[in-house]
């Protein structure tokens, strides 16, 4: 935001009222500022305000994530942010939700053995496994404590690879000339939604199909994926950048490919650093 874009805000985004203060005294809706998109103080007090301040907000805002596709991450860089929980909060309520369903839930995760065959088809995996003839790869306990180790970690490096995908929505709409920041929390608003539908997913096989939860886990993680996760960008971008359905069907096609890739090269780095750490 511009001196001139700040000083012409006059009005509260969310009720229309006179801007008078850092708040609006109809209905408390903080007004934006410059800085509000500088990275140091994203990290230094919105990531620590988002994380520990939780009010009751999350029932309109997924309401919102699921029906009108971008509009969270819209409001949120437009000021109107005291109705919705924002896109940073979102996503850490699901994060965690997914985390702790997954760990309770399905009765057998992948062993590292099974995952590098899946995210390493060239055998470079295979061979840095077999390097290490010092390590036991069969031993019941160095199994479960790769296995713990990996959950976490996966875990954690979604909120990564959705830090890559926001600087491919830069890239991709860097004519824009909008602040990493921006793109940083339609990318996040983006990935709330697909950790909720893997919510939705995981409790919809509980109720429905317990016993057959160990083989269809990871299936329908993939085919949302590739069905709704793709779909989603497209409608978010569209409403998002404001941008005709053409473009916006490039675009997620592009943010969907750079999605898979940085995915991708996670992942291998990842089995690769549980391999040389075990």
């Amino acid at each position: 935001m511009t001196a001139d874009d700040e000083h012409a805000l006059r009005v509260c985004p969310s009720c229309g009222a006179a801007e008078r203060g850092k708040f609006c005294a109809a209905c408390g809706e903080q007004f934006l500022r410059s800085d509000d998109f500088d990275l140091r103080r994203f990290l230094l007090t919105h990531v620590v305000h988002e994380v520990f301040d939780l009010d009751g907000k999350l029932a309109r805002t997924l309401q919102g994530v699921f029906t009108q596709p971008g509009r969270l991450a819209a409001d949120y860089v437009a000021g109107r942010r005291k109705p919705f929980v924002s896109p940073l909060r979102l996503y850490l309520i699901m994060f965690v939700l997914q985390a702790f369903l997954l760990a309770a839930l399905v009765p057998h995760q992948l062993s590292l053995p099974e995952r590098i065959r899946l995210v390493d088809p060239t055998g470079l995996l295979t061979r840095l496994m077999a390097a290490r003839t010092s390590v036991d790869w069969s031993d019941a306990e160095l199994r479960q404590q790769l296995k713990e180790r990996s959950h976490w970690l996966s875990e954690l490096a979604t909120l990564l690879i959705f830090f890559g995908v926001a600087a491919i929505q830069a890239l991709v709409f860097i004519r824009l000339r909008r602040p990493y920041l921006q793109h940083l929390s339609l990318a996040l608003s983006v990935s709330a939604f697909f950790l909720a539908a893997l919510i939705l997913g995981d409790l919809v096989l509980v109720l429905f199909w317990r016993r057959y939860m160990a083989e269809m886990f990871y299936p329908m993680n993939q085919l949302l994926a590739l069905t709704a996760l793709p779909i989603y960008w497209c409608l978010a971008i569209r409403r998002f950048y404001g941008v005709k359905l053409p473009a916006a069907l490039g675009a997620a096609v592009l943010v969907t490919l750079g999605n898979w890739l940085v995915a991708g090269v996670f992942n291998f780095l990842l089995q690769a650093f549980l391999i040389e750490t075990a």
